[in-house]
């Protein structure tokens, strides 16, 4: 849900910004940093939620690439990939 509500915030920036989100032709990336606990390995499901969220608004337009790396705590000791 939190990074629904960091999408949400960014798409209302862009929205005053522009005039309108119909100005976005599409979204070309996504990058997504999840900053969690020791063990929390959850990081790819979580920005998933902001893509999906995307591509609610948006549809095929905003549909983006699966992330394909995450770091499982901010100081980035061990890297985690997704298959």
């Amino acid at each position: 849900m939190a990074a629904e509500i960091a999408v949400l915030n960014c798409l209302a920036a862009l929205a005053q910004e522009l005039g309108s989100l119909d100005r976005i032709a599409a979204v070309v990336k996504l990058t997504g940093y999840v900053a969690s606990a020791e063990g929390f390995g959850e990081q790819p499901v979580v920005v998933n939620g902001a893509s999906a969220l995307l591509e609610r608004v948006f549809g095929d337009a905003g549909r983006t690439p699966a992330p394909r790396s995450a770091w499982p705590n901010c100081r980035g000791a061990r890297q985690w990939r997704s298959s």
